[in-house]
């Protein structure tokens, strides 16, 4: 994100991106790092974005080639010839909060619990609610 020197001070507790891709992608290597940092520069302030960080019970219960057909689904949900995440399966970028909303109930629909952790991993799962991707709740 491009912010003048004026909105640089307004936000100058917060973390730089790069700490905060940092942060929530601690296992990520740098490389991956700079591709999502590329990535986020050209948002504009207060556009819409959602980072997913995979949730390994997730992917255990229903495996990586199921997560990644989720992540592509999610990345194309009514879309021709485009993709909300530019191939990084992680970050996406919407016009809208309507279409992010929109897109997650599409993907909800589509694939029934995919927001949900059986029952014998929810009590391994602090926080569980509507977390299961990193997708926000309703």
């Amino acid at each position: 994100m491009n912010l003048s020197g004026e909105e640089m001070s307004k936000y100058s507790d917060c973390p730089s991106t790069r700490e905060a891709l940092e942060s929530i992608f601690s296992k990520a290597p740098n490389e991956q790092i700079l591709k999502y940092e590329r990535q986020l520069a050209d948002i504009k302030l207060l556009d819409p974005v959602l980072i997913i960080v995979p949730n390994q019970n997730w992917i255990h219960q229903y495996g990586w080639n199921m997560y990644l057909t989720v992540m592509d689904s999610f990345a194309t949900d009514g879309l021709q010839n485009e993709r909300w995440d530019e191939n990084s399966r992680a970050i996406f970028h919407f016009a809208s909060n309507t279409e992010l909303y929109t897109v997650r109930r599409n993907i909800e629909n589509r694939f029934l619990n995919v927001f949900m952790d059986q029952p014998s991993l929810q009590a391994l799962t602090p926080n569980l609610v509507y977390t299961q991707l990193g997708l926000p709740g309703y």
